[in-house]
């Protein structure tokens, strides 16, 4: 058992090769004959104690006369987002992996993206709701089995052992990320990224049966599963201990793409996307935003429409439209001017990352918010919010607008001002919750 209350504790897992395992995952593990032993260190974070826990874990081949072999490791991280508090982005943010982690799928306090549960399309399959909020956020940095003893099933139950350990609640999700889009982020530098690699490693998590980077028999295959389901249409995959959630019985082919696989061309440098992408290139490079420098760009703009109207509509390699560009880059004339020329029709377009020119906005507004609040709490040890900047917001307004909203532009500044998303708030501040508390204790 556990000595809770140390800095390190171990846990020894005989139980792997025992037949009544205690977790829901039992029921999903093939049988097998090795004795494997998985045994974990838990280690509080030196500058984060009360946040963030280490867990090492270290796989063992165990013999008869009592000798061991090193087989693989385990690494993963125990998150408390509400020790967090406000500083989740900053606390996550040393690391490289849960950097990129925390910003795709958390606000500042560590909760699910709202969009990730509740949205349309970003939902994806549906499967994760409010429950995701409830517990610890167990994150697996890394499992590796060595490559002889691969395919026999040790990995799926490291991942068991994993979960069975007494400080892994039944209300924690695990998550983890198979394949990351940046190679700098995977510790092993030796996992490869070709399409093949990829799919074998996202079909452990998912236990189905993959040939050529092909998923087989994907709907008799449910007796295998490790439980992983993918949170949205993020690169993350996520589990739940409870055998009755409904990404429990979530058929693999019933889960929607990863939206955030994008291609690898170089779409961003010089003379490739000057050449080929003249617009988004225009805008995107319109650092100055004055008279004359926004003049150009939306003479560029009529300019290649009057040449080809579909110019107007091209998309890079990551398909994003100027539309996206201008919507990304806070561009109010470029927005204009596009919309004006017919470009209403790429407002629903959505990019490789599953963006539409509204969300693409929406998300620079929210990353110059999380800045703002991170220098405010640097210099003064506060979180302090001025707003969103106007030029920025009021690029989101006439894309609202255009999408159907109706409200004006002047009317969609105040109330947003401050992040407003219910459309109640009095000043785009004071919600109606606040406003009878604040009345109440008067």
């Amino acid at each position: 058992m556990l000595r809770k209350g140390l800095p390190f504790s171990s846990y020894s897992s005989q139980i792997l090769s025992r037949p009544n395992l205690p977790r829901p995952i039992r029921s999903l593990l093939p049988v097998m004959d090795l004795n494997i032993s998985v045994s974990f260190r838990r280690k509080q974070d030196v500058d984060d104690p009360g946040c963030i826990q280490t867990l090492q874990g270290t796989v063992r081949l165990r013999a008869d006369d009592g000798s061991s072999q090193y087989v693989g490791s385990i690494k993963a991280y125990r998150i408390d987002r509400r020790a967090c508090k406000e500083e989740f982005y900053d606390i996550l943010g040393c690391r490289g992996e849960t950097r990129r982690f925390s910003r795709a799928c958390f606000d500042k306090l560590g909760f699910v993206h709202s969009r990730l549960l509740m949205d349309e399309y970003h939902k994806g399959s549906g499967c994760w709701q409010e429950e995701v909020n409830r517990g610890k956020i167990v994150y697996i940095s890394n499992i590796f089995i060595e490559e002889q003893y691969r395919s026999r099933g040790i990995g799926s139950r490291v991942l068991k052992a994993l979960v069975d350990l007494d400080y892994v609640n039944d209300v924690d999700i695990v998550y983890c990320e198979p394949v990351s889009p940046d190679p700098s982020d995977i510790e092993d530098q030796t996992l490869s990224m070709d399409p093949s690699s990829q799919a074998r490693r996202t079909s452990f998590f998912h236990k189905v049966r993959v040939i050529h980077g092909r998923v087989l028999n994907a709907k008799s295959s449910s007796s295998l599963q490790n439980g992983f389901r993918r949170l949205g249409r993020t690169s993350w995959l996520a589990f739940s201990c409870d055998p009755s959630h409904p990404s429990r019985s979530l058929d693999i082919s019933d889960e929607p793409r990863d939206d955030s696989q994008f291609s690898h061309d170089p779409v961003m440098t010089g003379k490739i996307c000057q050449s080929d992408f003249p617009l988004n290139w225009a805008i995107l490079n319109d650092k100055e935003r004055s008279p004359s420098s926004i003049g150009r760009v939306v003479a560029m703009i009529r300019d290649a429409h009057e040449v080809s109207p579909a110019a107007i509509h091209a998309q890079d390699p990551i398909g994003a439209t100027p539309l996206h560009m201008a919507g990304m880059c806070g561009h109010v004339q470029a927005i204009r001017t596009l919309l004006e020329l017919g470009a209403s029709s790429d407002l629903n377009i959505r990019n490789s990352y599953g963006k539409t020119p509204s969300d693409c906005c929406i998300e620079e507004l929210e990353e110059i918010r999380r800045s703002q609040e991170r220098t405010w709490r640097q210099m003064m040890g506060i979180s302090c919010w001025a707003g969103f900047p106007e030029t920025k917001l009021r690029a989101l307004g006439i894309l609202r607008h255009a999408m159907g909203l109706e409200i004006t532009e002047e009317e969609f500044m105040k109330q947003y001002k401050f992040g407003c998303t219910c459309g109640s708030c009095v000043d785009g501040w004071l919600s109606k919750r606040m406003k009878y508390y604040l009345i109440k204790c008067e």
